[in-house]
């Protein structure tokens, strides 16, 4: 369990409070927890681009609630991506 000595108090205003919680509890995560996360990305590296673990963790972001994807057909092929296609 964590003591009052371990928390900090962060003042944000209550649209941003309620954005954050929100996409917390989306991922069925606390909002500690996810703040957590959050800053364990860290910002994106000087050039811009992001490092692999950020990369990562901005897919999981993107599928999170999503249904999962089914297989694909054992006999898909090329052709049937370009079949319409001469």
């Amino acid at each position: 369990m964590t003591s009052s000595a371990d928390k900090a108090l962060i003042e944000v205003d209550r649209a941003t409070a309620d954005a954050l919680t929100a996409q917390a509890e989306a991922r069925g995560k606390t909002l500690s927890v996810y703040l957590r996360e959050v800053a364990a990305a860290g910002a994106p590296a000087a050039n811009g681009a992001a490092t692999v673990e950020q990369f990562d963790h901005l897919l999981d972001e993107l599928v999170a609630g999503m249904p999962p994807a089914q297989s694909l057909p054992a006999d898909f092929s090329r052709a049937d991506v370009y079949d319409d296609h001469d």
